[in-house]
């Protein structure tokens, strides 16, 4: 499951910028974004999914690769043909 993670929205330690007014509620709600993300990352995992976060930010390619790599750490064939890797026994 791929997730585009908004910079502001979800604390991007790159980019994260906190606004100065009703700081102490701004901070409380990125820190509870945060912590949503985690526990939804838990929950997929024990369901078996791959959880996949990438940021707005980042450059298309890099993203495009990030999940080419994570489907072909599952095994995807496809992907496993664009990574120039040989598909496991079965696949």
């Amino acid at each position: 499951m791929v997730f585009v993670q908004g910079c502001f929205w979800h604390a991007c330690p790159q980019h994260m910028h906190a606004p100065v007014h009703n700081a102490e509620w701004w901070r409380e709600k990125f820190e509870g974004n945060v912590r949503r993300d985690t526990d939804t990352d838990t929950r997929l995992v024990l369901m078996g999914w791959v959880p996949l976060r990438i940021w707005e930010h980042e450059i298309l390619d890099a993203a495009v690769g990030k999940v080419v790599r994570a489907l072909g750490e599952q095994g995807h064939p496809r992907a496993l043909r664009i990574l120039g890797t040989a598909a496991p026994a079965g696949v």
